[in-house]
């Protein structure tokens, strides 16, 4: 049996969201928010728009991938509000979030939250360290694991709970 494609306007945005990627590594961040922007309009509205192919993302894989690359052109423009709204508006959702997206997310807004604080310890921080290391543990990989960790780890610095930080820290290798 041959599987139909994934609808053309998921395959665009999924390239769009590609192309921001390489934009936002090349430090070109306004342009990569502007491919993500015409990405989030291109992508299907209804779930059912898919068509069923397993090698194709669907919509919502991709809109949370597109939500990473956001957080990360915005972290690096310095658009702590931005980033703190794009979060609000996709954290209900994020538990269906492969573990890889997951974990870019969670570490964009561990970053923001330490940038905005002027990393002084906050509830907020441990949050996003907690849930960027159950991610990290979920991908399972042992890099990831390894930067949550040391995430972890430097939470609990700031905070100077110094013994609570050495394991993780240990862990991080």
């Amino acid at each position: 049996e041959v599987l139909a494609p994934r609808s053309a306007r998921t395959h665009r945005a999924h390239l769009l969201v590609r192309s921001a990627a390489a934009q936002t590594a090349g430090q070109r961040y306004d342009d990569a928010l502007a491919r993500l922007d015409e990405a989030a309009a291109t992508l299907p509205e209804a779930p059912g728009e898919d068509a069923i192919n397993l090698a194709m993302p669907t919509a919502e894989e991709v809109r949370f991938a597109l939500a990473a690359e956001r957080l990360t052109a915005l972290y690096w423009l310095g658009r702590a509000d931005d980033m703190g709204a794009l979060a609000q508006s996709i954290e209900a959702t994020l538990d269906r979030a492969k573990p890889t997206d997951r974990c870019r997310i969670y570490s964009m807004l561990l970053g923001m939250q330490n940038r905005r604080d002027r990393y002084t310890p906050t509830a907020a921080a441990r949050t996003y360290a907690t849930a960027l290391l159950d991610a990290s543990i979920e991908f399972g990989d042992l890099e990831a694991i390894g930067e949550a960790h040391f995430m972890m780890g430097f939470q609990h610095l700031h905070a100077q709970e110094f013994d609570e930080a050495q394991p993780h820290l240990e862990r991080a290798g």
